[in-house]
């Protein structure tokens, strides 16, 4: 099962980053020292469980995923608790976040967290156990 959400996750998310990163221009500076990387954005991702392995390894995907993009990453569980979930999507909003990714405790109840992303024009992308 893994072998199979895996990839597909990867591809999501790297298609999801391609696709809202903003061209940068690095040039290296008169010292001749390169300039600090600066972030293209911030990501925040919601799960059901932090300590179950199968969000381990989606956590530590896509924490590789965002930094090959030069994204910084914000990776929470709601530890089953809905109100918390909605609460951490909340947070990322007022954190300036550029994508929400959430792993619905309940795909019903979660609604108004990812209409409040949506009214801030923020992407929000559901991913799943099944």
């Amino acid at each position: 099962m893994n072998k199979i959400f895996k990839p597909l996750f990867i591809f999501i998310l790297t298609s999801f980053l391609l696709a809202c990163g903003k061209q940068t221009n690095n040039e290296a500076t008169s010292g001749g020292n390169e300039p600090a990387k600066k972030s293209r954005g911030l990501i925040g991702a919601t799960c059901m469980n932090i300590a179950n392995p199968f969000f381990k390894v989606i956590e530590e995907n896509m924490r590789d995923e965002a930094a090959k993009h030069g994204y910084d990453l914000i990776y929470l569980g709601c530890e089953m608790d809905i109100s918390k979930q909605q609460k951490q999507i909340q947070d990322f909003l007022a954190k300036g976040v550029v994508a929400v990714a959430v792993n619905p405790k309940d795909s019903k109840a979660i609604g108004t967290a990812v209409k409040e992303c949506n009214d801030k024009n923020v992407p929000v992308f559901s991913f799943d156990v099944r």
